[in-house]
């Protein structure tokens, strides 16, 4: 997947600005560290892990002034059945699902009318701060090309938030 999504947009500078800026900004804001840039420490955890995850991530469009490409990460991706019959699963078998049932909106957005004073924020930067536990992140390793050229070598990085599509 990966050398299919640098295929197809090397050569498109507009929508391969966008991506790239995408990555850089996950690693400006510390939600995605290079391994490189791991100590010794963390990487022998991560690898002494029985299972590494890497998320595959594609080139998403939509009608946006500020973000008409991104790329988005896929928890959803299934991995290859194994010959034992393993695996055939993806991450987002792992994440916990359900309703959350201690929050009523109803009295919350009266609170909000109602109160002396409201503040406001942006949810997705707050859900990205959400940081994830280290014995976690053989989950979340990714490969991307810093250029997205084809013939470059691919260079690895583990998410440590939280994340959309996961």
């Amino acid at each position: 997947i990966l050398q299919q999504q640098c295929r197809k947009y090397h050569n498109d500078e507009s929508t391969k600005e966008i991506i790239l800026k995408a990555f850089d900004k996950l690693i400006k804001h510390k939600h995605m560290i290079l391994w490189e840039f791991l100590d010794d420490e963390d990487k022998k955890m991560i690898e002494s892990k029985p299972v590494n995850h890497y998320i595959v991530w594609r080139v998403v469009f939509k009608l946006s002034l500020s973000s008409p490409a991104r790329p988005v990460f896929d928890g959803s991706s299934k991995t290859k059945v194994a010959p034992d019959g393993s695996g055939g699963r993806c991450l987002n078998d792992l994440v916990v699902k359900g309703r959350v049932v201690t929050l009523n909106l109803t009295k919350m957005v009266l609170r909000f009318c109602i109160g002396p004073a409201a503040c406001q924020g942006d949810l997705r930067q707050f859900y990205a701060s959400i940081n994830l536990n280290k014995k976690q992140w053989n989950l979340q390793r990714v490969l991307f090309k810093p250029n997205l050229d084809p013939d470059e070598e691919a260079i690895e990085a583990v998410i440590v938030t939280l994340i959309w599509g996961i």
